[in-house]
């Protein structure tokens, strides 16, 4: 269970990088740059990739807990 507090936190600012409200002020690696431009916005898609399954398997395991302990 203490994967989930992470995997929100990352999620949050991965979409919140992904959104890019700064309309590109803030970015880690300038998107102009040839070949490397987008890594940044790839890495933060990976990573609010990973942070969707931590949630979605704590979620399906706590699920199958509740059935298992119901009588």
């Amino acid at each position: 269970m203490k994967n989930k507090p992470v995997a929100l936190v990352v999620a949050f600012l991965s979409f919140v990088y992904l959104l890019n409200p700064t309309l590109g002020l803030f970015e880690l690696i300038p998107d102009n740059l040839p070949g490397i431009g987008n890594l940044d916005e790839g890495a933060a898609g990976a990573l609010l990739l990973w942070a969707i399954s931590v949630l979605r398997r704590k979620s399906e395991l706590s699920t199958l807990d509740e059935r298992i302990d119901r009588p």
